[in-house]
């Protein structure tokens, strides 16, 4: 107990630590102490969240680049390429028109990106700054940045906060005793707060979602097989075995059990797992194991998966997609502004 009491105070110490830093930055900012870059002639608009993952915020970027793309706007959408080969200096995932690095060099929400969004050039590097300049460059006139919040060097022109029940009842903790990169006041500086309505259901007391709040669901809308797309309902009354490597795999299972499906077993690897065959004989193993009729992944999973030697019950993804379902009304005239010049 004594152990764990100790460890709890190095924690809050640490984060302590951290949220000084944090602060220390963030005044630099506001203050013009440290420099924020705009790019003449193009609109940002950054999708982030004040925790480390979980937040769906790549399904929300494919949403906004979809939303502007379907208005008119020549759109390009950069990330920073977590834990990619090409993080650091930067690289051309895909020019709209084919894709031209995996996810070993790009990261695999890099390359979801790239997949979901034919015609929609896509980069990725540490420097959003020089990446959005390379995004104008290719023609853009609007960039949706994902996962941008923190990264304040860039100038952007609106920016969409997604955020968990938790953080809004003051019940989350800065890293690394907690999830958040920054503390919750910095829910100030997002023009748009935006939600995850299953977080908000699954909450409990105290989760009810405020009426400020663009609420998105995360809907099923493919399930793909090796060489063909089923419908939905073929999973009602199906035994399935899920793997994944997110960070909220939980709304994954959710999602599965709500079109009728029984979870027979489950494999949950650390967000970005990269597969090696070792991991996929296993995984194939427990899915035979647990008597699954099919195997189900994530598309972020599936970018990193060879399809070839999988010797378990059939392997299908399971593909969604963010819908506003609260606030459009909200939402709607902020992206327009992104096309006609407004802020």
């Amino acid at each position: 107990m004594s152990d764990e009491r100790d460890a709890g105070l190095h924690l809050r110490l640490l984060s302590g630590l951290y949220g000084a830093t944090v602060r220390l930055r963030s005044w630099g900012y506001d203050h013009g102490l440290l420099e924020s870059f705009k790019v003449p002639g193009l609109k940002v608009v950054s999708v982030g969240s004040l925790r480390c993952g979980g937040m769906a915020k790549t399904p929300v970027a494919v949403f906004l680049a979809r939303h502007l793309m379907g208005k008119g706007s020549a759109v390009a959408v950069v990330i920073r390429g977590y834990r990619g080969e090409r993080e650091l200096p930067g690289g051309l995932v895909s020019d709209g028109e084919q894709i031209l690095l995996g996810p070993r060099q790009a990261g695999d929400e890099a390359v979801l990106l790239a997949r979901s969004l034919p015609g929609v050039p896509v980069l990725c590097g540490a420097d959003r700054v020089k990446q959005v300049r390379n995004a104008k460059a290719l023609g853009a006139d609007a960039v949706v940045l994902d996962d941008g919040f923190q990264h304040r060097r860039l100038g952007r022109d609106l920016d969409i906060l997604l955020v968990h029940p938790d953080d809004l009842a003051g019940r989350s903790r800065l890293l690394p005793a907690g999830p958040l990169r920054e503390p919750t006041s910095a829910m100030a500086r997002a023009r748009v707060l935006a939600g995850i309505r299953s977080d908000f259901e699954r909450g409990g007391e105290g989760s009810r979602a405020p009426q400020n709040l663009v609420l998105f669901d995360l809907a099923p809308t493919r399930l793909i097989g090796f060489h063909a797309e089923l419908a939905l309902d073929v999973l009602r009354g199906q035994k399935v075995f899920l793997f994944a490597a997110v960070a909220a795999p939980e709304r994954f299972r959710e999602t599965v059990e709500s079109l009728g499906a029984t979870v027979a077993g489950h494999r949950w690897f650390r967000d970005h797992h990269a597969y090696s065959s070792r991991d996929v004989r296993g995984l194939a193993s427990e899915a035979r194991t647990a008597g699954a009729d099919m195997t189900l992944t994530t598309a972020k999973d599936k970018v990193k998966m060879d399809e070839e030697g999988w010797e378990g019950p059939a392997l299908h993804v399971l593909e969604i997609e963010a819908r506003v379902t609260a606030g459009l009304e909200m939402l709607t005239p902020l992206l327009a502004s992104l096309r006609s010049g407004g802020r």
